[in-house]
């Protein structure tokens, strides 16, 4: 068990309400889900909990859900159902994609600083290849990656998030970051 799959069952504090709804992803990516045909498959590639996935579908498009947590997809799929909304989520590594996945997308997300969690050079390069291999020719991967130099740079170690209220339970969720683990 990683560190995703202990977490995943508490995940969801980590995003206010809309973000929950996938009102400003779908906001920052209008742009882009415009220029496709509605009929495009999308791959989520670090799917989570389901966040970005449940509001692509919800838009109307093909979506499918990956992630390397066994955690995060179950949270996924239970979302998913809770909104009684069909999408294919499943277990992988972005170099096992092509071994799991069994079609191509037109595009693929990889947000939310995931691809920083490969271990090294070689293992983000086998993870791109694999990502690849499931996008059509043209296809188009939209990622992510927060720039860890800026933070270490002005020592933001401390970030905080508003209250949040879910079933009668109250929570301030604060991010805290350790630079001395980071570079």
């Amino acid at each position: 068990m990683n560190q995703y799959d202990e977490f995943s069952a508490d995940y969801h504090w980590l995003y206010s309400d809309g973000v929950l709804a996938g009102k400003p992803f779908l906001e920052q990516f209008e742009g882009l889900l415009k220029s496709i045909p509605s009929n495009s498959r999308i791959l989520d590639c670090s799917c989570g909990i389901g966040v970005h996935a449940l509001a692509l579908a919800g838009q109307g498009f093909s979506v499918c859900g990956t992630d390397g947590s066994a955690g995060m997809v179950a949270q996924a799929k239970e979302r998913s159902r809770g909104a009684n909304i069909e999408i294919p989520f499943t277990v992988s590594a972005w170099n096992d994609l092509p071994g799991k996945i069994d079609q191509v997308f037109e595009v693929a997300f990889c947000l939310g600083n995931s691809i920083g969690h490969c271990a090294n050079k070689q293992e983000m390069i086998s993870s791109f290849k694999g990502i690849r291999s499931v996008l059509k020719k043209n296809g188009l991967l939209i990622l992510d990656s927060r720039n860890w130099e800026k933070l270490h740079q002005v020592k933001s170690r401390f970030s905080p998030t508003g209250p949040r209220m879910r079933h009668g339970i109250r929570c301030i969720p604060l991010y805290c970051l350790e630079f001395s683990r980071l570079f």
